[in-house]
């Protein structure tokens, strides 16, 4: 009867204790950090064998640690790649503004290549004279050849000519008519490049302006 009596309560402590095992499983699973893997948890489909909403902030760390470990075994040879270039920034002149006679606003800046020479950045040229004055009001034409004309001085300001122009952006009012006058504006700001850009001018831009050009040379 004594024996009887234990192996019944074996029996109910070892379900008792199966039991407690399997809920505190299903909890500590529920509460465990589940990977994301284009917004999916990987290890609950293969185990459950149905899709299950992943954490994105666990994806994110994932990612993080895996860069993080090509940092830590490629360390030395990225470090001497930024030491180099910082070197490189330290030799560098300091970008300049050029002066008169190109306007101070926009600013016409000398910027001193890595290898050898410099880009020359020409500030937004509209048709205005040394006075400010517009020049060629209504006249597409005369603007152009203002423009060319405050675009030419900034360059040779910078040390730079028409022939060393790698790529304009020009902000006409009338796109159309812009292209009607290829030949000069190849006289005034080179020959057509792939990068070269024609953009249509902001209502908001004065009315008096047709036209306005950036340009981008680059000097040996």
């Amino acid at each position: 009867m004594l024996e009887s009596s234990l192996s019944r309560l074996k029996l109910s402590a070892m379900l008792a204790g199966l039991l407690l095992a399997t809920g505190l499983s299903a909890v500590a699973r529920s509460e465990e950090p589940k990977l994301s893997i284009s917004g999916y948890d990987p290890v609950a489909y293969f185990t459950d064998g149905k899709p299950v909403q992943g954490r994105a902030e666990i994806e994110y760390l994932w990612h993080n640690q895996y860069w993080l470990g090509i940092w830590r075994e490629h360390s030395e040879e990225y470090i001497k790649r930024a030491n180099a270039s910082w070197q490189a920034l330290a030799d560098r002149a300091e970008p300049a503004i050029v002066g008169p006679p190109c306007p101070a606003s926009p600013p016409t800046t000398k910027v001193a290549l890595r290898d050898s020479g410099h880009w020359v950045v020409v500030g937004g040229q509209v048709a205005r004279d040394e006075a400010g004055n517009v020049v060629g009001k209504g006249n597409l034409q005369q603007q152009i050849e203002q423009v060319g004309k405050n675009v030419g001085a900034c360059l040779e300001a910078g040390g730079a000519t028409v022939k060393d122009i790698v790529f304009t952006v020009s902000y006409v009012k009338q796109p159309a008519e812009f292209d009607k006058y290829a030949d000069l504006r190849q006289r005034y700001f080179g020959p057509p490049t792939p990068d070269s850009t024609i953009v249509a001018m902001p209502p908001s831009a004065d009315p008096d302006l047709l036209v306005q050009v950036e340009a981008f040379a680059k000097t040996p």
